[in-house]
């Protein structure tokens, strides 16, 4: 039997319960009003707690991301500037970076041309007596 049924006025009926059961009925509404506004009172810190953590995740992540993009422009600064041939393989051994410096000694006209190809394809000659990827003697 819920709180309500169990105080107050008599549903059945009609008449009006004891005083001594009204006062009861009251303190457990009271009661139950208490835990009501305890768990609501938890639950907005709850919210509170997973938006201020949200917000510091995306925070945390625009801060990594800045430093990340420092980071890289700075290595790409330092190896543009290196007089040597640089180039960077990925996993699979393709090219995935390289310096001017290799791209003039290779004879290649951009890095778009051999971006994401196996080195040995970059390197090996098209036709006998010529070099990757030196344009045709017209």
């Amino acid at each position: 039997m819920s709180t309500l049924e169990e105080g107050g006025l008599n549903a059945q009926n009609g008449d009006e319960a004891a005083p001594e059961h009204d006062e009861a009925y009251i303190k457990q509404l009271e009661h139950d009003l208490k835990r009501a506004q305890r768990k609501i009172h938890s639950q907005e810190n709850l919210l509170a707690r997973m938006t201020l953590d949200s917000e510091t995740k995306a925070n945390l992540s625009a801060v990594i991301m800045a430093e990340r993009s420092r980071q890289e422009k700075y290595l790409n600064l330092m190896l543009e500037g290196s007089p040597d041939v640089i180039f960077l393989l990925d996993a699979a051994g393709r090219v995935a970076y390289c310096t001017d410096v290799f791209l003039r000694l290779t004879g290649i006209a951009n890095f778009g041309l051999i971006n994401g190809q196996l080195l040995p394809e970059v390197l090996r000659p098209k036709q006998p007596g010529r070099t990757a990827r030196e344009p045709p003697h017209r």
